[in-house]
Formats: C-alpha cells, structure tokens, sequence
C-alpha cells in the first residue's frame, strides 16, 4: 500500500488519508524543505504538498511528490485518486487513527464501555481503539458523515 508524507499544509488531509487506511506522517516544524525532503527521501514515502518550489525540489532530488493543486479536501482526495490511485473506501479492519497514525483494533462493547457516551452504548455495536492514544471509535453520524463525504467524492471520480 501506498505510504504518504504530508506537510503541514495539508493537516486534514493527513487525518483523511489514516482512516481510509493509508500510513501518512505529518511533517510539521522542520527545520528546511532540505531536511524534509531528505526524511521522506529516507522513507521512501510520497511526498504531499502544496508548496510548489518544495515540490520542484523534491522531484529535483528524486522523491516522489504530488503538488496538491487545491485547498478544498474533497478536490485534494480526488487528485489523489487520478495521480495516487488511492481507494476512497474505509477498511473497518485496518483504518488508521486520524490523529496518531496507528492501526485501529475492533473491540467489543465490553472492552469499550467506560469510554464512551451512555446513548452509543445502544447504537452501535461496532467499536474500534487506538492502542496508540487510546481514542476509541464507533459507527455512528460523523461516520456516515464521511462515508457520505466520500460517495460523492467517488462519484465526481467517475464521470
């Protein structure tokens, strides 16, 4: 599977890409487009970003990059499907934590209780943990949310 290395321009994407399974890294803080470059050089990553002269560097320097033309998510996911080949699907087994990057694990309710609302307790009975920060997730309306999102993203994609 692909593997993304998204600058800091491109947060929300980053968390996108984690739940539709994809290992992506947030570089935020570094000290030049040298040194990033050369940890995504390292990792043989793709590089995401929205800075054209970092972009042009990266290529320069032999790293793959994607130049992400346009602010808004749902144009940003569908250039990655055209250049990237990503699925816009969510994998319920091996989704990844928007915020850290880990790998989802499917819990029971019984494993779960104590950390969620009283009312998701009776509508859902599909939970998943992050055993990297410890967010635990649920089907719910920010799910269908998305997955609504990401319908009409796939249907921009087939016409």
């Amino acid at each position: 599977m692909v593997e993304f290395a998204v600058d800091s321009m491109l947060g929300r994407l980053c968390r996108w890409l984690r739940m539709l399974g994809y290992d992506a890294i947030f570089f935020r803080g570094y000290e030049s487009d040298d040194e990033l470059i050369n940890l995504v050089y390292k990792s043989s990553r793709i590089l995401l970003t929205r800075d054209f002269q970092l972009y042009r560097k990266a290529l320069k320097y032999g790293v793959k990059a994607v130049y992400i033309k346009s602010g808004l998510l749902e144009d940003q996911l569908k250039q990655l499907v055209d250049d990237c080949g990503i699925n816009l699907s969510i994998p319920m087994d091996s989704s990844r934590c928007p915020i850290c990057n880990h790998i989802l694990r499917r819990v029971s309710l019984n494993e779960v209780e104590d950390k969620i609302p009283e009312m998701v307790k009776y509508s859902s009975n599909d939970f998943w943990v992050c055993d990297g920060c410890g967010k635990v997730y649920w089907i719910g309306k920010h799910w269908r949310d998305i997955t609504y999102k990401l319908s009409k993203i796939k249907l921009k994609s087939s016409l």
